[in-house]
């Protein structure tokens, strides 16, 4: 990969939970590409005075001194007003194009909840970026039906560096796990059913029907050692019948972390299937997609050991190119090969 490349990496208090696993894996596998990093320390950012000398005197003399060509920013960082400030140094200071990697989007939700307005600002900063990697197709079509017009890659999944053993048990059985932050996860609490369900994250609820065991909190590093189960389950909102509310809604656009932790460890998938990945897990044969989890019995009662061996297989291939990086450095590379600007 090209060396007048910078992945510009935001250190912050933040990061010591796993909401930054994404990112870390992201910033591992490019360095180990050659692509150095520039790191902005934004410790001192809750601090609005300091924010502003930080965004006025150090941004400026960070981007003069360096001479790269092209800038990844992962996208957001945690200070709208200090993303909004590097954009404009790098325009101001320097002729670098500027790539932006995609991991969340309020704009998305400001679609359906008119009370966001940092969604308009969104979409002014992508408008500046001469490249986007998208999470998947159908957030590339919505970031285009915003009128936005740039160079856009999808990324197709995230990759997750797994250390772990990969789970290679092709005994099926009735069991999922489902892994997450679960105070969004509230149709979790309704999920009885004659399948056995573990649960791992943050905030559970005060109970749960007796099929659904919680067994606690890991580190994203190390969870993968610990989850088990036939099945991974990307579900979210209130309702067993349909991902519904603000966090069920966003399924139809994004590409939920969890799916990779899943699939990474071996463990296939069931999806919602009008969330934006069922198209990917079907075409990959890593898993299956539901309708409604009134259903979930039943589906699981028509897998054959037979079909749960292809899709295993499948998963295991899968999970040796999440580990390896396949995806971003395939996104990336796509991105810089076919867009002339940036060369």
């Amino acid at each position: 990969m090209r060396k007048d490349i910078k992945i510009i990496h935001f250190s912050h208090p933040a990061e010591a939970n796993g909401g930054s696993k994404a990112r870390n894996d992201i910033l591992s596998i490019l360095k180990k590409e050659g692509i150095n990093e520039l790191n902005i320390n934004v410790s001192v950012t809750d601090n609005k005075i300091k924010k502003l000398l930080y965004a006025k005197l150090v941004l400026p003399q960070l981007i003069k001194r360096d001479n790269s060509n092209v800038y990844i920013i992962q996208f957001p960082l945690y200070s709208l007003f200090i993303t909004k400030e590097l954009f404009h140094v790098i325009n101001h200071y320097s002729n670098a194009k500027i790539i932006i990697i995609i991991h969340d989007l309020e704009l998305i939700r400001r679609a359906t909840d008119n009370s966001s307005t940092a969604g308009e600002e969104e979409l002014q900063l992508l408008k500046m970026a001469d490249g986007i990697i998208s999470q998947n197709p159908t957030m590339t079509k919505f970031i285009n039906q915003m009128g936005i017009n740039n160079k856009i890659i999808s990324l197709g999944i995230f990759d997750y560096l797994n250390s772990q053993d990969i789970n290679t048990n092709k005994h099926f059985t009735k069991s999922i796990v489902f892994a997450g932050s679960l105070h969004k996860s509230t149709f979790l609490q309704k999920l009885a059913s004659s399948t056995q369900i573990s649960l791992w994250g943050p905030h559970p609820a005060q109970g749960y029907p007796a099929n659904i065991h919680y067994h606690g909190v890991k580190n994203a590093d190390i969870l993968p050692k610990y989850i088990d189960g036939s099945f991974g389950l990307v579900w979210d909102g209130p309702s067993l019948d349909t991902c519904s509310g603000n966090f069920g809604d966003y399924l139809r656009y994004n590409t939920p972390h969890k799916t990779s932790l899943y699939l990474s460890s071996g463990i296939p998938v069931i999806i919602w299937e009008k969330a934006a990945m069922a198209n990917f897990i079907e075409k990959e044969g890593v898993g299956i997609t539901i309708d409604s989890l009134a259903n979930l019995d039943n589906v699981l009662d028509g897998i054959s050991d037979e079909d749960y061996a292809i899709i295993k297989a499948n998963t295991i291939a899968l999970a040796q190119k999440l580990r390896s990086g396949f995806y971003i450095k395939s996104a990336l590379n796509n991105i810089l090969n076919e867009e002339d600007d940036l060369k």
